[in-house]
């Protein structure tokens, strides 16, 4: 016979998923003095009257202000997930309602560079610095590098394209800057001295040991701890930075500013983030090329070395400089054949006139 939990287990598509919401279930057969067997043979009024009950310690907590107001929906939907896999129908449109009022997210600023500096000066580990450095080169949310394989990474030019849950419904693409990518290949050049040799199978990162792939806990707490080191963590709370900023989405902030401020296609921002933007998923398909070609133009602004960064600035200034030369040295080029063609046009023009001057003087009345 099949048990309940695991007809809602069966319905959670990742791990990632799978924790919180057993995490929640757990907390809501806590306060209703039951588990999982239990409730699925309880009359249907009295789940009802559980749930409604549980929403209401939940309000209360709001009330008091030792709970977020938008972590309701999180804490609530594996409860609902659970019963509509065992056939155990509330009004969930109406339950709902009951919802308190979600405020405007906290932690929306983004890292600026200086405090991302902090962040490598605090820490000697080559592993943390090609992390860190990752994060503000992609973009990519910490819990997909768990998932990463150093196969993920094509070289282009000076830097590399990364593909984010390859071979997943959600796959995307983004870009390595050349800082990023000098630093990850340090990183596998060094787990090949230590006797773990980097192939194309391998993590792109591991654990402490360099031979365990990193878990998604790893690198929640990996983050965590650069933050602490680099003093930019709140002490109270583990899962913010200093100063109103998401300890992980921070990244993703400065990240998509330092896009648009570049001036690249708002349709490349969405992809390089991993956004679902509607059917662009299906149809907008860049090349790694074309791809690479507009991250440029945020190469200099996503490079946190101030060294590199005027290195990359020189260069940009000689390829326009460059670009600049080439469409002056075509335009001479044109303006020349064009004087030229007006010279033989009028050399013919004149030929014509001395050999048939009454003709010529005909054409001209």
């Amino acid at each position: 016979m099949i048990k309940p939990i695991q007809r809602f287990n069966e319905a959670i598509k990742s791990e990632e998923t799978r924790k919180p919401y057993e995490f929640y279930l757990n907390k809501f057969f806590s306060h209703a003095k039951t588990d999982a067997d239990q409730i699925v043979n309880l009359p249907h009024n009295e789940i009802d009257e559980l749930v409604f009950n549980y929403l209401v310690s939940l309000k209360w907590r709001v009330d008091k202000g030792t709970l977020s107001p938008n972590s309701i929906n999180a804490i609530m939907s594996p409860i609902q997930l659970f019963l509509e896999q065992n056939d155990i129908e509330l009004n969930w449109k109406k339950i709902k309602k009951m919802y308190p009022r979600r405020k405007a997210p906290a932690n929306q600023a983004p890292y600026h560079e200086d405090e991302i500096r902090k962040m490598l000066s605090a820490t000697t580990s080559i592993r943390n610095k090609a992390f860190i450095h990752f994060l503000a080169s992609t973009g990519c949310r910490v819990g997909s590098i768990p998932d990463l394989n150093v196969s993920d990474l094509q070289k282009i030019e000076h830097g590399a394209v990364v593909t984010i849950y390859s071979e997943d419904i959600q796959e995307y693409k983004t870009c390595l800057t050349l800082e990023a990518y000098s630093c990850l290949n340090d990183y596998f050049e060094f787990r090949n001295i230590r006797g773990y040799p980097v192939t194309d199978s391998s993590p792109l990162f591991c654990d402490k040991s360099n031979h365990e792939r990193i878990t998604r806990i790893g690198a929640k707490d990996l983050m965590r701890t650069i933050l602490s080191s680099a003093g930019l963590r709140e002490k109270r709370n583990l899962r913010k930075s200093g100063k109103g900023k998401s300890a992980n989405h921070a990244f993703r902030k400065r990240f998509e500013t330092v896009l648009v401020n570049a001036g690249i296609h708002s349709k490349y921002v969405d992809y390089m983030m991993g956004h679902n933007v509607g059917q662009d998923r299906s149809y907008f398909k860049p090349t790694e090329e074309e791809l690479w070609r507009e991250f440029k133009k945020a190469l200099s602004a996503l490079t946190i070395d101030k060294s590199e960064q005027l290195k990359i600035k020189n260069e940009q200034q000689q390829d326009e400089l460059l670009k600049y030369e080439v469409e002056a040295k075509n335009e001479i080029e044109s303006l020349k054949k064009e004087m030229y063609d007006q010279r033989i046009s009028t050399l013919k023009w004149i030929g014509e006139a001395l050999k048939d001057p009454e003709k010529f003087k005909e054409k001209l009345n």
